[in-house]
């Protein structure tokens, strides 16, 4: 893509008028020469610059400002536990619905009246403040809708001005009364219905949903929540043993870990952002499982 001009200027004729030459051809038409002396001079704009500026405008794509925006990580399986939270995926919270992956996407099934989905997010991960303008982009069954809204403090998610409503969903962002340092996008399903993606970026301007792609989604989602993918041995020392387990991405705080079975009594454990340390009684120790949180 090349380079835009920015010396533009208006052009100044002198005081006298544009001049022209008139020249006559051959084949007996005449060509005009402008041949004025302009007291200014600047860029000249013509039909490439206009395409160009146009592919950017056309091009022009705002970060997504949610996790998992297409619900494809779900470390603790699909509509499984974030501790005592029940989870939709990695990052969506839920109440009274269920869902299941298929070709289009997250396929909803409300089992009662005011059946949502929710993610958290501070605001200093966002950018956000309150009195900000946000767009909400949603694609279900297949349709993309689209809204705006200025960001304000609500006490309760049924309170939040609604961006996008259909027959399917109710869709909103706002900022919880109770945790004003954070965001919340709040989804009502309505009836059983297939979500796609969900976009949400600052400014009154839908642009195109671009995936972040697995890896750079798993990533963010590791931040609030890991689990055991293995077997974990105590290492012998002193009497006693230790397990030093790193996590695969630090996290966003130090979370709290649950550890599963072992054969051996646990004396202690610490965890940081970075990973978490047990230490046994004996000279031996085993973890089956563990789970680390650090959801909002």
């Amino acid at each position: 893509m090349m380079a835009l001009k920015t010396d533009y200027k208006d052009y100044i004729p002198p005081s006298g008028g544009r001049k022209y030459k008139i020249t006559a051809n051959s084949d007996g038409s005449s060509s005009v020469e402008d041949i004025t002396q302009y007291q200014q001079v600047g860029d000249t704009w013509g039909a490439e610059d206009i395409n160009q500026v146009n592919k950017l405008v056309n091009g022009a794509v705002y970060p997504n400002l949610l996790d998992n925006s297409d619900y494809k990580i779900a470390q603790a399986g699909y509509n499984g536990a974030h501790g005592s939270t029940g989870y939709l995926c990695d990052r969506w919270s839920k109440y009274i619905v269920t869902g299941s992956m298929t070709d289009d996407g997250m396929l909803l099934t409300p089992s009662g009246a005011g059946a949502w989905i929710i993610q958290y997010k501070l605001l200093t991960d966002t950018g956000l403040s309150e009195g900000d303008t946000v767009t909400l982009t949603v694609r279900v069954n297949g349709t993309v809708y689209s809204g705006s809204a200025t960001l304000q403090i609500k006490s309760a998610a049924v309170d939040a001005d609604s961006m996008v409503d259909t027959d399917d969903i109710r869709a909103a962002a706002f900022i919880p009364a109770g945790n004003t340092d954070q965001i919340a996008v709040y989804i009502v399903i309505k009836q059983t219905c297939t979500l796609t993606w969900t976009k949400l970026e600052k400014g009154s301007v839908a642009t195109p949903y671009v995936p972040k792609g697995y890896g750079a989604e798993l990533a963010e989602c590791m931040r609030y929540y890991q689990k055991s993918e293995d077997d974990l041995y105590a290492v012998p020392y002193g009497g006693k043993s230790y397990i030093v387990h790193e996590f695969g991405v630090p996290m966003r705080v130090a979370p709290t870990v649950t550890l599963g079975y072992s054969p051996e009594s646990r004396e202690d454990q610490t965890a940081s952002i970075y990973g978490f340390t047990v230490k046994f009684s004996g000279s031996s120790g085993l973890l089956d499982s563990w789970t680390a949180s650090a959801d909002l």
